[in-house]
């Protein structure tokens, strides 16, 4: 079960990867079956978009922890999906605005827009929480020397995501 397990979540990685269009790697994975689902990703890297100017990581992250309902998945057939939590540990969030006026999501803005097929009937996460994290964005769209402004130690959680639920957000 252990086996089935890791080869599901590297599988969930490359799909991951194929429809973001940019390499995602991660430099270990542990899991956990009971009594939910546990898995936490450690060393994510969200690679930059092809052809870009900056080898720089769209994100890295030391860690990445979702824990899942997993009876509640079984019980559904997959069509029902409630996460319990999600953490982010130490982002790096790295995005720059290009001399052409394009900024390094505008590849993922046009995918996120794209129709999308999902088997999902009901999504509910209780809590999203983001510790030690920074947002580097970069402006090299007028400038001779490009602009950089740097925020670090950001927190922040948010609780209740899901349709017509009251969320909260801590920052």
């Amino acid at each position: 079960a252990r086996r089935r397990l890791d080869v599901a979540i590297r599988d969930g990685l490359r799909e991951t990867s194929l429809r973001l269009g940019r390499t995602l790697s991660v430099t270990d994975i542990t899991a956990r079956l009971t009594p939910s689902l546990d898995v936490t990703l450690t060393g994510l890297t969200v690679g930059a978009a092809p052809g870009a100017p900056s080898p720089t990581p769209l994100l890295s992250a030391a860690s990445l922890r979702v824990r899942l309902s997993l009876w509640t998945l079984l019980r559904s057939k997959g069509r029902d999906l409630v996460i319990d939590e999600i953490e982010l540990r130490n982002p790096t969030l790295t995005v720059t605005l290009l001399p052409d006026g394009r900024s390094s999501l505008d590849d993922l803005r046009a995918r996120h827009e794209a129709p999308q097929r999902s088997t999902l009937t009901s999504l509910r996460i209780a809590r999203v929480s983001l510790r030690s994290g920074a947002i580097d964005l970069t402006d090299a769209s007028n400038r001779a020397e490009p602009l950089t402004l740097s925020l670090r130690s950001l927190d922040a959680v948010c609780e209740h995501l899901g349709p017509a639920r009251g969320s909260t957000v801590r920052l």
